[in-house]
């Protein structure tokens, strides 16, 4: 014989049901687990770049092509294309010393015919030479008519691109300890034996920039020193002939760590080159050269 439940019987198991689950969601409790957070595509909450701009070498030379020198993410120093990859597809910076400018990733590929190989869109060289193409990167583009004329050289066949070659910063409002660096002696003593050209110091660090005493008639022999506090000078990366000369545009301090990043563009007859000095200013971070070198 089957039994049935008696209709009052349900009611009285549904109102008690009713009650149970109300009582615990009083109380904070649950009978399923909180839905797993939403996914937050782009870049790191806090990330801060160092870019150089150039005229674009592989396209229209009237706009500014940028390309990650630097950067913090999450507090930690990091060079070249992570820098990049963090970034937007579309940024607005503030060059150093000038106006903020939008750019954006390129959508088009680069052939690099004398090296043989291939750069797909957004990637595309840090630098290119007359018989390759160097580095990977991830260019930011400009508009048309942002970048200065070519220069020319002097009577000597040198140009210094300091007129058209800048450095930005993004966010543009990003606080990066930033201080710029005229291309200057402060007259303070440098390294013993070097005519100078240029002498920094920022928080106890010091960069200084000429040629050793006696090679002045050398047209590629600039030498540049670091010095950390009182201690001896000391060359940076390995010394020897080659360049024109140095220039110090900018210190940052992308990190925060209190120990200064350099940014410092190479002089050289047939072309141009960058180092990123970081943390240890006793060799270079990263960098890279252009043009017929």
């Amino acid at each position: 014989m089957q039994r049935t439940t008696h209709p009052r019987r349900l009611l009285a198991v549904r109102f008690l049901l009713v009650a149970t689950l109300a009582s615990l969601a009083s109380c904070g409790g649950s009978t399923l687990p909180p839905p797993p957070p939403a996914h937050r595509a782009g870049p790191p909450a806090k990330v801060r770049v160092v870019l150089y701009g150039t005229p674009d070498f592989t396209g229209d030379d009237t706009r500014l092509r940028f390309t990650a020198l630097a950067c913090a993410i999450e507090g930690k120093l990091v060079v070249g294309l992570p820098c990049a990859e963090a970034m937007p597809e579309k940024i607005t910076a503030q060059i150093v010393g000038g106006k903020t400018i939008e750019a954006e990733r390129t959508k088009v590929g680069y052939r690099d015919e004398p090296g043989d190989q291939t750069y797909p869109a957004p990637h595309g060289p840090e630098c290119c030479s007359y018989n390759t193409c160097r580095g990977d990167s991830i260019p930011y583009l400009a508009a048309p008519g942002t970048a200065a004329p070519p220069l020319e050289p002097d009577e000597q066949g040198l140009v210094d691109h300091g007129g058209n070659h800048v450095v930005a910063i993004w966010p543009p409002d990003a606080d990066v300890g930033l201080e710029r660096h005229p291309p200057t002696n402060s007259g303070d003593a440098g390294p013993t034996g070097v005519v100078l050209d240029q002498l920094i110091r920022v928080r106890g660090a010091a960069l200084a920039s000429g040629r050793t005493r006696g090679s002045e008639g050398c047209r590629s022999c600039a030498v540049l020193y670091h010095q950390d506090g009182s201690a001896p000078w000391q060359p940076v990366g390995r010394p020897g002939p080659g360049h024109d000369g140095f220039v110090v545009m900018i210190t940052t301090d992308l990190d925060g760590d209190g120990h200064p990043e350099a940014v410092v563009r190479e002089l050289w007859r047939n072309g141009h080159g960058v180092t990123l000095l970081g943390n240890d200013w006793s060799t270079p971070s990263h960098d890279f050269r252009c043009g017929g070198i």
